[in-house]
């Protein structure tokens, strides 16, 4: 179980969660999720749903991120540049980008094969 003091990662989009969480029955392990209500409906969707197909959806997400970051090149004109042509901030804005491109992605794509 988590509490205030251990972290852990939301089951459906990977940001810190915080509490909120599904299990169908007692006993059983809990999907613990972060505070979207969006990912606790998925979360109940998906419980069931088998590793391999969180790992085709999750491959679809990662190229989804990549191209949010790619898109953020191109808006500040370091798109053919190497990666080691960017500021620290540049950096930062470029991997939250991705991450942020995937954790969206990874929503979608859930919530459109759940429930099955």
């Amino acid at each position: 179980m988590i509490n205030r003091f251990e972290d852990a990662i939301c089951g459906c989009c990977g940001r810190v969660a915080t509490g909120f969480g599904y299990a169908p029955r007692t006993g059983q392990t809990v999907l613990w999720v972060c505070d979207d209500p969006e990912c606790l409906q998925i979360a109940k969707d998906s419980y069931t749903m088998k590793q391999e197909t969180f790992s085709r959806l999750e491959s679809l997400a990662a190229g989804k991120g990549g191209d949010e970051g790619g898109s953020f090149l191109d808006q500040i004109g370091k798109g053919d540049s190497p990666l080691s042509s960017l500021t620290p901030d540049e950096w930062f804005e470029f991997c939250r980008r991705i991450v942020a491109g995937y954790r969206k992605a990874l929503i979608a794509g859930l919530k459109d094969e759940a429930p099955f």
